[in-house]
Formats: C-alpha cells, sequence, structure tokens
C-alpha cells in the first residue's frame, strides 16, 4: 500500500483543490443571482459500467499504470 502513498495524497489534495474551485465559483453565481449548477453527475448506465468493469479487469492483469487502474474506478462511481 505505500506504493499508492504518493499517489493517493495527491489525489486527495486535487480533490481539495477542485472542492475549493467549485465552492468559488458557487458563491460567484450566487452573488449574482445566479442558480449554480446542481453538481450531480449523470448516472451511467449499466452497460457502460460493465465496460468500465472488464476494461478495469483486463487491463489489471496486464500491469497497466495505477493511475489508469484508479481513473477507471473513478469513472465508475
Amino acid at each position: 500500500m505505500k506504493e499508492f502513498e504518493n499517489e493517493i495524497n495527491e489525489a486527495k489534495r486535487r480533490v481539495m483543490e477542485m472542492n475549493e474551485k467549485a465552492d468559488k465559483f458557487s458563491r460567484e453565481m450566487s452573488s449574482k443571482g445566479e442558480t449554480p449548477p446542481s453538481g450531480k453527475p449523470q448516472k451511467s448506465d449499466d452497460s457502460s459500467l460493465l465496460l468500465i468493469l472488464a476494461l478495469t479487469v483486463i487491463l489489471s492483469k496486464e500491469n497497466t499504470d495505477s493511475k489508469i487502474l484508479l481513473a477507471l474506478l473513478y469513472l465508475m462511481m
């Protein structure tokens, strides 16, 4: 797990940075009297999730870069 520690910390930093940007954007929209977007992503259908899962399994067996695998797993959320 230590091999992923740097990547995990970097991902956490990016998430916090994106949250700060989103909060700033939301405050700016509110101050202008506009309604900010809901921020809820559209749900993928089951076939898309199955395709991403299959791709993740195949790539994991091929010793693909862990960042690509984490990105695919993120898409499944």
